[in-house]
Formats: C-alpha cells, structure tokens, sequence
C-alpha cells in the first residue's frame, strides 16, 4: 500500500481547520485546485471519502473524521523529526541559535555579537514575539538558548537550565505626572492600576502578568481594566512618555532604564513581599550535550555580566 505523502497530511489538516477549500488554500498560500488535488490524491491512497462536497460547503466523513487524531499525530511527528535534524545540523556546522526577549539587556547582547569571539561560527538570533513560549520552544528544539526574564517561578519549568544573571525584588511602577498625579507616600496601588496600564509581553517577562491579574483580582476584586502591552522596555517606556498609561516592569525598572532621568515618576512597591520576584538570565536545555551551545552560554554569561 502506498503510503500518504506528509503535504496530503498537512493540507487535510488545514481543510479540517479551516472549514472550506478556499480557506485552507488561503492558509496554505497555495491554490484552492492545488488544495483540491492534494485531497484527491489522500483519498485514492486510503480508499475512502474523507470529505462530501455539495452545496452547503465541506463536510467531512465518519471516516475522516476518524483520522484526525492519527493523522495530527503523524504531523506532530514529522515536526519534531525536522526540528531535532535541524539541530543536529547546526550542530555539525557549528551553528548557535538564540533567542532573545524584549528587555534592554538582551537587545543589547543582541545587537552586539562581537564578544562571541567567533566560539560559534554563525550565531542566528530571533526576537521573541509577544505571545512567544520560549520554554516549548527549548524543548521543541527551535532555539539553542533563551535570554529572557521571568516573574516568581515562571520559567523554571522541568528540563530547563537557567542561568541567572539578574536578580529583583517587586516591581515598579512608572508615570508621566504631565498627566498623572499620583502620590508616592502613601502609594495608592490600586488608583493607578485602576487605569490604563503599559505591560511587558508575556515573552519578556514569563509569569508577570498572570501575577499580575491574579493580584488584583484577589486584593482588590476587580480585573486589569484596559492593557497595552510593549514588545520592548525601551517600547514600554515610550508609551509611558506619550501619557498612554502607567507603566508596570517586574524588578527594579528604575535601575536597568534610569527612569527618572527620563522625566518619569516611579516608585518600587511590593519589594518585602516579593524578595525574588523577577529573573533575568540565560536559559537552555538541561539536558543539552552540544559542547558549542554549552560554551555560548558562557560567552554570553560573560557579556551580560559587564552591562548588568
């Protein structure tokens, strides 16, 4: 019997998915003749209809829908099965791949390389987007290493080494008294988080903001009323200039981005409560062998050390 290709897999998924030929071709970025083929193609190898097509749109058979657990699993192998060869190739061509939230310090490590001194021969660098899990990422093979901040015990999940480089107590809270006049003794918490309020994204700070809806949720009895989050701090401290709202940063914000001379009002609240609250460091495999990435680790551990 000959077997189903992976593409007649994944197109069956986006039609399951979608709903309808023309969505998953649009979801694909291929043709819906092309979708319709692939179908064609999976149901001849198999034997059955997977799908009815009339009027009122795409159904999917019993049968096809049978498959769908079998077939997401035949897909979700084939995934880990590329992304383990891909490490292994940058393994072999002595490659490093890191991944890098939003905060200052690691844009920097970013954006300034040199100090590698070439243990790697190429080091490829992504930033995390907003809603980035960074640890499925480490464990899914798609990043060598992770420097990233988190919040309480986010980020120390099973299979995943840190390396600390920074520790903070509380958070702190920044403003533009231009529009807002709070006062900081005594510190009315809940008046200003009671408006529009400028967060780190969850990538940048694991753990921050569901300690943070939580908090106020059970302290005050009412949720975060409206959230702009920044993909940077350098972002964050932005919006807060612009009067967009009040900037909430786990740990000291006012000693990584001198806030105050930045014509800002801040305060660091909750610093006796929270002794350990947030966790700037570089983050890896446990588990990981590959010599190259176990020796970035400690180049950049070098590097950070001297801007932290």
């Amino acid at each position: 019997m000959i077997a189903p290709e992976i593409r007649e897999i994944q197109v069956f998924l986006a039609l399951v998915n979608h709903g309808s030929f023309s969505a998953a071709a649009k979801h694909l970025g291929i043709t819906q003749p092309a979708v319709s083929a692939q179908i064609a193609k999976l149901e001849q190898v198999i034997g059955f209809p997977l799908f009815y097509r009339g009027p009122e749109g795409t159904v999917i058979t019993e049968q096809g829908k049978a498959l769908i657990p079998l077939v997401q699993d035949i897909e979700k192998e084939h995934t880990a099965l590329l992304r383990r060869a891909a490490y292994w190739k940058r393994a072999q061509t002595k490659q490093v791949k890191i991944a890098a939230d939003g905060s200052m310090w690691a844009q920097k490590a970013q954006y300034d390389s040199s100090y590698l001194e070439h243990v790697a021969l190429s080091e490829s660098w992504k930033e995390l987007s907003g809603e980035a899990d960074w640890i499925t990422a480490l464990k899914n093979f798609e990043v060598d290493i992770v420097i990233a901040g988190s919040f309480l015990k986010a980020g120390e999940g099973l299979g995943i080494k840190t390396l600390p480089m920074e520790r903070q107590r509380g958070m702190t809270l920044a403003w533009d008294s231009t529009y807002y006049n709070f006062l900081t003794a005594p510190f009315d918490f809940l008046q200003a988080v009671s408006t529009t309020v400028i967060l780190p994204a969850p990538s940048m700070a694991m753990g921050f903001r569901e300690f943070l809806v939580h908090w106020c949720e059970t302290a005050y009895g009412f949720p975060l009323q409206e959230v702009i989050e920044s993909k940077t701090e350098l972002e964050a401290v932005d919006a807060c200039k612009l009067g967009l709202g009040v900037l909430l940063l786990p740990g000291d914000a006012e000693k990584r981005l001198a806030l105050q001379s930045q014509e800002l009002s801040c305060i660091h609240v909750f610093e006796d409560v929270l002794p350990r609250a947030f966790t700037f460091g570089i983050r890896h495999r446990a588990e990981e062998q590959n010599p190259l990435v176990l020796a970035t680790v400690g180049q950049l551990a070098k590097r950070l050390s001297t801007c932290l």
